[in-house]
């Protein structure tokens, strides 16, 4: 759908609209002074549900979407041949839809083995609005991608690169089954800090791709 819009990153998802005023209500008929049960209601009405998405392609009719979403989401801005690349099919992206709203988006790229005929699928980007974050649609992102690879025999395995300093971005994948395989000191060149884990999720054995 390219005409759906980006929404607000500021804006609460409808579904929690309520919570607020719930909190205000508990904290009348409570007693001030029982602040620990004020305290576990606030964080039970932060937590999030899982929301379902659906996808679609991300294509030269609507990567500007996708350039929208990278600067509202992403700590770095990338320049027009990421998404020329896109455009001219170098690399590929999917949106994830939430009532006909872009809510987050990954892309990815092929990396070729030589002397063989495999190849890796590489991610470049994977991010979700603010707002949308903790619904699990980052998760529903990654499964999609690899659903679209798991009978792609000539694929052996998913990679990608985690900043030393992410943490949170390190264990979300090592949760969905990545594999750590090393760490690169020095591997980025213009961020603080420099180092970072080299992850992989393996999808066929690239031994049997040998022999094929």
């Amino acid at each position: 759908n390219p005409q759906s819009p980006i929404p607000n990153p500021q804006s609460p998802i409808p579904i929690f609209k309520y919570e607020f005023i719930f909190l205000k209500y508990i904290y009348k008929i409570i007693n001030k002074n029982k602040l620990q049960i004020i305290i576990f209601f606030c964080l039970k009405m932060s937590e999030k549900k899982e929301i379902k998405v659906v996808f679609g392609d991300i294509t030269k009719n609507n990567y500007n979407q996708l350039k929208q979403l990278n600067n509202l989401s992403l700590p770095v801005r990338y320049g027009d041949g990421f998404y020329g690349r896109i455009v001219h099919h170098y690399r590929y992206g999917r949106f994830a839809y939430y009532n006909d709203v872009i809510v987050g988006a990954i892309t990815w790229k092929y990396d070729h083995c030589e002397n063989t005929n495999q190849k890796n699928v590489y991610i470049m980007t994977i991010n979700v609005l603010e707002p949308y974050k903790r619904c699990k649609i980052g998760t529903q992102l990654l499964k999609e991608l690899i659903n679209l690879h798991k009978d792609m025999k000539e694929i052996s395995y998913i990679n990608l690169h985690v900043q030393e300093s992410n943490e949170i971005a390190r264990k979300f994948y090592i949760s969905a089954g990545f594999e750590e395989v090393k760490k690169i000191e020095n591997y980025y060149t213009d961020v603080e800090p420099r180092g970072a884990y080299y992850l992989r999720y393996k999808l066929h054995d690239p031994e049997e791709n040998k022999s094929n």
